[in-house]
């Protein structure tokens, strides 16, 4: 599905999920009723895994269960009893508002572990989705008689709320989702169990409550969950975090469609607030591109006729074609240059890089931060190209090596893998539609001095990144002879 559909899908689900919850609460106190959707969700994940996935060696290794284990306490179990035990003593109003600081924080950390672009458009847009939730809630405010630890625990639902999101982006990219899913759930089900037996919570076994129950664990606990992770898997965490502030626009909006709740004037104003936040965070500057040129620059004079060109002259030339926009990749991350990354990717394209399963403009903003933020250098070699052409689409094989070295890092770091990708010729222009990175090896080495003291390497020009380098800086045009 395309990211807009899962979008859509999740606010609906999470939305519908959020109506079941407040009908389950009226039969069931919150621990007992938590535990009762985890086990929903489980039932439901462990039958997919059962019928429909097939069970591989990968899903029993160590790296799996480990990273089940840790992401099921906190988004599950720390999660649920820190936001389920502040909420039984904050009003709804207030919960929401102290919840969804929550891509604040993920944003912080993202910025922090993974690199990601923390700029003032971004957070101002975070900050308009927020203030838009508090306008929605505003007559539910009754932060003065909620004690301090209520709010604190709100508060630490947020955060574990968003240890979870980078926990999971940092999630290796070969470990499948939906058993990954259920293993979550399985490892949070005892813990969860004792804390509702220890609360002492009753449970008033009804019909609705039933319903509910069922609702919430397959729309909240499954589908919601999982188009999350799918989200987060295709873009930057702050970039997805921030699609949660339309959650509450769209519960009160089904509320009153659904539900016959009144219409408050302050849902279409806290929404266009929300929908203007959201943007400013996902808006991306467009890539500069050239005007055409329709007269030759020397003589002024208009092209020539157009003539049928020979196959395997313009074989040639879209190998060429497909093999600088390779080039040019290259060099972008080499001398993190963002727009130049950009320019390599249709504005559609997705690129599964590693721990990175995002847009490949995305990709471009996540790289170079990450670049600038942890390495001294880095540099991209290519080796064999094979390109195979179907008509305006092509198969492209390129091996590389990546070489980077970290900040007082005296190591290599050695990549050898293949950009596999899938190249579309849209309007006339060869761009990546779709990139696979493959890995075939890696590993370190230790820098040794230099020992060529006749050539001390200090009198060479410098390789550096952006404006302070040769090319890609003002001194290009001395080098082209302007």
């Amino acid at each position: 599905m395309s990211t807009p559909v899962v979008l859509v899908a999740l606010w609906l689900a999470w939305a519908t999920a959020l109506i079941s919850i407040k009908v389950g609460l009226e039969h069931s106190d919150p621990m007992p009723f938590v535990f009762l959707r985890v086990l929903t969700a489980t039932a439901l994940l462990s039958a997919v895994v059962l019928i429909v996935q097939p069970r591989g060696p990968r899903v029993m290794t160590l790296r799996f269960h480990r990273w089940a284990f840790v992401v099921g306490m906190t988004q599950i179990v720390l999660f649920f009893t820190a936001q389920n035990l502040g909420m039984a003593d904050a009003s709804a109003g207030l919960s929401a508002v102290l919840l969804y600081t929550q891509p604040f924080m993920v944003a912080i950390a993202a910025r922090t572990f993974l690199g990601e672009r923390l700029s003032t458009r971004r957070i101002m847009g975070m900050t308009l989705g927020w203030f838009g939730v508090v306008l929605l809630v505003l007559g539910q405010l009754k932060a003065g008689a909620t004690p301090r630890s209520a709010m604190a625990l709100v508060l630490l639902a947020a955060a574990v709320w968003a240890v979870s999101s980078i926990l999971f982006k940092r999630l290796p990219a070969d470990v499948p989702l939906i058993p990954f899913m259920c293993w979550m759930n399985l490892y949070a089900l005892p813990p969860l169990g004792a804390v509702a037996l220890m609360s002492g919570g009753t449970v008033e076994w009804r019909g609705q409550l039933v319903l509910a129950t069922i609702w919430a664990g397959v729309f909240a606990g499954v589908v919601g969950m999982g188009l999350s992770f799918v989200l987060l898997r295709r873009g930057e965490a702050t970039v997805v975090s921030s699609w949660i502030f339309a959650v509450p626009v769209v519960t009160t909006a089904l509320g009153v469609l659904v539900l016959g709740e009144p219409l408050d004037p302050l849902l279409l104003v806290a929404g266009a607030i929300v929908v203007v936040g959201i943007a400013l965070v996902n808006w991306t500057r467009p890539v500069p591109q050239d005007p055409p040129c329709t007269l030759n620059p020397l003589t002024g004079a208009p092209p020539p006729e157009e003539k049928a060109m020979d196959p395997s002259v313009q074989a040639l030339l879209d190998k060429q074609a497909i093999y600088e926009v390779l080039m040019r990749y290259c060099r972008g991350v080499d001398r993190c240059d963002e727009d130049l990354i950009r320019s390599a990717y249709h504005p559609d394209a997705i690129d599964k890089h590693g721990i990175y399963e995002s847009n490949g403009w995305e990709f471009a903003k996540t790289i170079v931060a990450a670049k600038l933020a942890e390495t001294s250098w880095c540099r991209h070699d290519i080796a064999n190209h094979l390109v195979e052409l179907e008509g305006d689409t092509a198969l492209s094989e390129a091996c590389f090596m990546s070489y980077q070295q970290k900040v007082e890092d005296p190591r290599v770091q050695v990549l050898a893998g293949r950009y596999i990708d899938r190249f579309e010729r849209r309007n006339g222009e060869w761009r990546i539609a779709q990139r696979i990175i493959v890995h075939d090896w890696s590993g370190s080495i230790t820098m040794e001095p230099w020992t060529l003291d006749t050539v001390p390497p200090d009198l060479f020009i410098q390789g550096a990144r952006r404006q302070d380098d040769v090319v890609t800086g003002p001194r290009r045009h001395e080098l082209l002879g302007r």
